[in-house]
């Protein structure tokens, strides 16, 4: 199920995916590890992209150590989104 975040704050996108069961699965292996996960699902010319991101975090410095913290511990690419990226 594909759910949004609060409005406003940072998100670290962590993975684009262009199957939702492989987006779903990171979801849930982030939810599990106490992460705030949501899907963001998006139409491209290739097709839906199920882009899974952490987040809101409120201000940058907070979104630079939760990036770092995927990166180190779960071994994931990162991706800090401003509040107005979609």
């Amino acid at each position: 199920r594909a759910t949004s975040p609060a409005e406003g704050g940072f998100a670290i996108q962590v993975g684009a995916f262009g199957d939702r069961a492989a987006a779903t699965r990171l979801a849930r292996e982030l939810r599990a590890a106490g992460f705030s996960v949501y899907v963001h699902g998006e139409d491209e010319r290739r097709g839906v992209r199920f882009r899974v991101r952490v987040g809101p975090v409120p201000t940058r410095e907070a979104a630079v150590r939760l990036a770092s913290k995927l990166e180190s511990d779960h071994q994931l690419p990162t991706w800090i989104l401003s509040p107005d990226s979609d």
